[in-house]
């Protein structure tokens, strides 16, 4: 099955009718997953070469079935698995993997040796709260008050927390060692929502021959454009 770039992901989510504020969600998960493996990637020291489309594809199409879910009233594990068999149903099958596993992972983080391209997707979502990037205490928090109804529910819940900041533990030891002016990678995971958003749009989209000053100076001068 042939790749998809974002514009064939945006418009299947429209196909499926998924509301604009799931899919603006949807691309700010897209933005931090592609960031996150931008910086596993160019870590030479590891060696690791995650497939970038296929997270991409994976981040934006991840709520692909949430209107499935809301329609039917219910939360949960559900729109994921629904999510893969729609995927998988189309063809895409490694997208449909990632799609599965964007809520919980098929093994605990203790099993992974090194990071692949489900726990980046499913980590990047767990950062991004509506549209907004936020720690994770703010994501949980946030969660416990939608979905934690039941005590089956919070339970579920505090051990979705403990597993993330396993993933996110792992996700420190191989990230690019990269120095932002105020914070030092791969610590970053670790910052404000704010500052995380700052540093990502900075570093995302130049390229490993660009400095940081480059960078700046280059947004400087277009600024001036304007």
């Amino acid at each position: 099955m042939n790749q998809m770039n974002p514009r064939d992901c945006i418009a299947l989510l429209r196909s499926h009718r998924v509301p604009v504020h799931i899919i603006r969600h949807s691309v700010q998960v897209f933005k931090v997953a592609v960031f996150l493996t931008h910086m596993i990637n160019r870590n030479h020291e590891h060696h690791l070469s995650l497939d970038i489309g296929l997270i991409a594809q994976g981040a934006l199409l991840h709520d692909i079935a949430k209107p499935i879910e809301i329609k039917r009233g219910f939360t949960g594990t559900g729109h994921a698995e629904m999510g893969g068999e729609i995927l998988k149903a189309m063809g895409h099958r490694s997208i449909a993997r990632i799609v599965r596993q964007h809520v919980q992972l098929d093994r605990p983080v203790s099993c992974y040796e090194r990071p692949d391209e489900s726990l980046i997707v499913n980590y990047a979502d767990k950062r991004v709260k509506h549209t907004e990037i936020v720690t994770l205490d703010e994501r949980f928090s946030d969660l416990m008050v939608r979905y934690g109804r039941t005590e089956e529910a919070r339970n579920r819940m505090e051990r979705m927390y403990h597993e993330t900041r396993a993933m996110e533990e792992l996700l420190q030891r191989y990230i690019a060692p990269v120095h932002d002016s105020t914070c030092h990678f791969p610590d970053f995971l670790n910052v404000s929502g704010s500052h995380f958003r700052k540093i990502y749009e900075k570093h995302l989209f130049s390229s490993a021959s660009t400095t940081c000053k480059e960078t700046a100076a280059k947004q400087h001068r277009n600024k001036n454009k304007i």
